[in-house]
């Protein structure tokens, strides 16, 4: 598939627009747009009892996590950093939690009648007559027309969402919240309090003393848990890797040719047409309609007049992606000229008129553009069956009862050693060990297999094989004085620092909380006290110049008190100034607002408890050479 036909089928853009969001809001915990993909791909990234998550609804999924997330990534968020940041997993967890539960709906034996889908459909603004505000069977039929789907498939989707919906309200739908209790709850975080505050500063102690030998030594003794070094794993590893095959892989260029003969769709760029179309009862109003128009009359002041409704714009389509929805409007559309109209074509639902306003034409890379390119991919497709084959052999020769190192001798492997690894597999200097593999599941794997142990041979995320034996373990150690001598006097400086600064403060909360003057006895200080802005009990938001532990500490304190805080620039001293009760003025508001986000908030824990249940109680099975499947066309 070229890679212009990768984007959204944009037959679908009047979904997104005129149904998609309102079935979202009646459905909102699930999403069930997913009810618009068509029929499912053969192949599945995931099978949950008998519900399949299939590669075009995994594909599209992700297609608009990535179009969400990707503002925050400059415009634009690739596979490698959506791997990497967990997207990908996330829309999984997401695709997989839906299909648990309607795996239990199923096994519950849920049933949804006609009537309640009739209902659902008929409430559905999408579906109304915009003068009446009744159920329109047109607007219905031509919604379905341009999402590219059947009546049947349409039902089916939506039964599904119905059922998962039935489900989660028998879960969470009787949880209320009293308003005594949310009223304490307002009361109790939307009080306020202020400060006046002064920072007894780091740079104002400029004559600290040189620490002694006995003093670093005590302070190493009792800090020793800040100058440690990691744990480590002596380990011996055989691995399989397709990309160091790949060099030993030769493609003759004949088969180069036939593989870009047979992969020319990827190499192309079809041409696109920008298409709008209008749906007629019969064959006789589209006639009439067309004549209209080549006598130079206005497409959509046509259809209106016949009263079809707004011709519905289809965007930018190739002629395959229209074919596979509507393949006579297909025909009819790519026959027409620039700025023409097509000929009226019948379809299941009625008589069509298509107007093209652009054609953008296609093109195809050449051969020598792509040679090199298609060269490494064939080149690494063979090693990864060559790395299966060894992983394979492997595999039987050890159960067959030769030792690791016999196996690897009889096939040509190569095992080596490495005596320091730690959790991030790096060695003692912190350098990653490049030679490992590239994947978690290996570091797992490492450090919870038994010592002199070793594990059953493992497949990596990226298509390769290990088989790892722990020799030793070596357990998290502090690092020797003199190595960290240098962090060690640096930490004995801070808290020596933060020592002298904290007896200077005490003696000015001891001052005040005996009745003295705050701002009088600062000033003796050398030092100008400056006032808070309010702040909540739970204000988590930071603020410069205001420590992280404050709102807590003067929460704490009686009105009119003092006592010390960390600062980041040294220690400092607050004396709670003011207590200001919660505003009555935005009680009810608030209240009601606090009742809904509590409630949702249990609703919320409600699912969460219950989904980890279902994945106790149903397999989880991800199909991984689908998935690359899917991830290798972003």
């Amino acid at each position: 598939m070229a890679l212009a036909d990768k984007k959204i089928n944009p037959i679908k853009k009047f979904v997104t627009f005129c149904l998609f969001a309102l079935l979202i809001l009646s459905f909102g915990v699930w999403g069930i747009g997913d009810i618009f993909q068509g029929p499912q791909h053969t192949y599945s990234v995931a099978q949950v009892g008998k519900v399949a998550i299939g590669q075009q609804e995994f594909s599209r999924n992700l297609r608009q996590e990535l179009a969400r997330l990707a503002p925050q990534f400059g415009g634009r968020l690739d596979i490698e950093q959506a791997q990497a940041f967990g997207v990908v997993q996330q829309v999984m967890d997401r695709l997989t939690t839906r299909a648990l539960f309607e795996q239990h709906a199923n096994d519950l034996g849920l049933v949804v009648t006609t009537d309640q889908l009739l209902e659902q459909i008929r409430s559905l603004p999408a579906f109304q007559d915009q003068a009446t505000g009744r159920f329109d069977s047109f607007a219905f039929q031509n919604a379905l027309l341009n999402s590219g789907l059947s009546e049947e498939a349409f039902l089916q989707g939506l039964t599904g969402d119905i059922q998962r919906q039935q489900v989660v309200n028998a879960i969470s739908g009787a949880v209320t919240m009293p308003r005594a209790m949310a009223e304490a709850l307002y009361r109790y975080s939307a009080e306020t309090r202020t400060a006046d505050t002064v920072v007894f500063r780091n740079d104002s102690i400029t004559d600290l003393p040189a620490p002694t030998d006995e003093q670093i030594r005590t302070y190493y003794d009792q800090n020793s848990g800040d100058f440690l070094a990691p744990a480590f794993r002596s380990l011996s590893v055989l691995q399989i890797d397709p990309a160091a095959l790949t060099d030993e892989v030769a493609v003759a260029d004949e088969r180069l040719r036939e593989e870009y003969e047979l992969r020319i769709d990827a190499y192309s760029v079809p041409e696109r047409r920008n298409v709008s179309q209008v749906l007629f009862p019969n064959q006789e109003a589209a006639n009439d309609a067309l004549a209209k128009i080549r006598e130079g009359r206005d497409f959509a002041a046509v259809a209106a007049e016949a009263g079809v409704g707004a011709p519905v714009s289809l965007g930018l389509i190739s002629r395959a992606e229209l074919a596979d929805q509507l393949p006579a409007l297909a025909e009819g559309a790519f026959a027409a000229e620039e700025g023409g109209v097509s000929e009226a074509v019948e379809s299941p639902l009625g008589w069509h008129l298509a107007q093209v306003s652009e054609i953008q034409e296609g093109s195809v890379s050449p051969f020598e553009e792509v040679v090199e390119d298609l060269r490494a991919t064939l080149q690494l497709t063979l090693a990864t069956d060559t790395a299966i084959e060894l992983a394979n052999a492997l595999d039987d020769t050890m159960a067959g009862g030769a030792t690791l190192e016999e196996a690897a001798a009889s096939l040509g492997l190569k095992i080596e050693r490495f005596d320091r690894v730690d959790r991030s597999g790096s060695d003692e200097n912190g350098e990653t060990i490049e030679a490992l593999p590239n994947d978690r599941t290996f570091i797992n794997t490492a450090f919870s297999t038994e010592i002199g142990d070793e594990s059953l041979l493992t497949e990596t995320a990226q298509g390769g094989y290990f088989v790892v034996r722990v020799h030793e373990d070596i357990p998290a150690a502090a690092k020797p004085l003199d190595e960290v001598r240098a962090d060690v006097i640096a930490g004995w400086e801070a808290a020596e620092r933060a020592r002298l600064l904290t007896e200077q403060a005490q003696v000015l909360v001891e001052a005040v909380n005996n009745g003295g003057d705050f701002a009088a006895l600062a000033q003796e200080a050398g030092l100008i006290p400056t006032a808070t802005p309010a702040m909540r009990r739970f204000n988590t938001t930071p603020t410069p110049g205001i420590p992280l532990d404050l709102p807590s500490k003067l929460f704490e304190l009686e009105e009119g008190k003092a006592d010390v805080v960390e600062d980041a620039e040294g220690i400092m001293v607050a004396r709670l100034s003011n207590i200001t009760a919660a505003p009555d003025a935005e009680a009810d508001t608030a209240i009601a607002a606090l009742q809904s986000n509590l409630v949702n908030r249990i609703q919320g824990d409600l699912v969460t408890q219950f989904t980890d249940t279902l994945n106790e109680s149903y397999r989880v099975e991800i199909n991984h050479q689908n998935l690359d499947t899917v991830l290798s066309q972003f």
